[in-house]
């Protein structure tokens, strides 16, 4: 009677499981050692054309350090990853060739830090509307992430 109870909670352990790695699929990625998620992604409003930036938060749960190393959206015909700095008292953006993730830590890519920027929008980035983005990490591959657009 015990080992069959047992049976029976194990099995739903592994049922729950199962469902919770699936309602992820599409902000977490799974390489062996871990999860790399992202989170509270969004995007500037801005006109077809001009250039717009995109924010979140990506959280490494690997037992490695991770990098993201590239982003693509086919909202614009160019998306790299920037850094904001301050220098002499003089704020400016450069691009980078990637963000460090240690193992077991979260990043967050925000206004005056590390972003997203997008240039030659491909059309109108409107309030509400959503705009994927797609993150490429050196080890964990690659995370497809919605990313809301909102005002400024």
């Amino acid at each position: 009677m015990l080992a069959r109870a047992a049976a029976s909670v194990l099995s739903l352990l592994v049922m729950l499981s199962v469902a919770a790695c699936g309602s992820n699929a599409g902000n977490t990625t799974q390489p062996a050692g871990g999860f790399v998620s992202a989170s509270g992604a969004w995007v500037r409003a801005a006109a077809s054309g001009g250039v717009s930036a995109a924010y979140l938060t990506i959280t490494n749960g690997r037992l490695d350090d991770e990098t993201l190393v590239g982003v693509s959206t086919p909202a614009a015909r160019s998306a790299s990853l920037h850094e904001t700095t301050t220098k002499d008292g003089v704020t400016g953006m450069q691009p980078i060739g990637g963000i460090a993730i240690p193992a077991g830590g979260t990043v967050v890519l925000e206004p005056g830090g590390y972003h997203i920027m997008l240039e030659g929008l491909v059309g109108d980035l409107a309030v509400g509307q959503v705009v994927q983005l797609t993150l490429a990490f050196e080890g964990a591959g690659v995370l497809n992430v919605p990313a809301e657009v909102r005002a400024n």
